[in-house]
């Protein structure tokens, strides 16, 4: 944001960056919590031909987690489109999905989980929540 001449929140909520920003900002933390734990970061995306996508990817065990990443304060359910697709595709390996956001509210849509940006740590990263 230094780089893009961005100094307050004000600005932040204007800036066309703000998505990329966002995303980069739980990207890093994602990768320092697993550094943390002493894996390799093994974040992954996906996207198919029809360009339904998800930011980040990574195993857990059997399991995979996929996480799509919004800096909308709402929720619009066109947002879980590449989740629901990419765990109908892993069937058994992805019971759960992660809508991570900057609104205030923490829900769950089918098997979406849909948590602010402050509490990834807490919830993606044990997929069990």
């Amino acid at each position: 944001s230094y780089l893009l001449g961005i100094q307050n929140n004000k600005q932040m909520d204007r800036d066309p960056m703000r998505p990329y920003l966002f995303e980069n900002l739980v990207f890093l933390e994602l990768m320092k919590r697993r550094y943390n734990q002493g894996y390799d970061h093994q974040l992954y995306f996906y996207r198919d031909h029809n360009q339904l996508e998800v930011d980040f990817v990574f195993q857990a065990g059997h399991e995979l987690v996929p996480i799509e990443v919004k800096s909308s304060k709402t929720v619009q359910m066109e947002f879980l489109k590449g989740l629901n697709r990419f765990m109908q595709l892993a069937k058994d390996r992805c019971p759960k999905g992660f809508l991570i956001y900057a609104g205030p509210t923490t829900q769950s849509v089918g098997a979406c989980c849909i948590i602010n940006y402050a509490q990834t740590q807490s919830c993606v990263m044990q997929p069990q929540c």
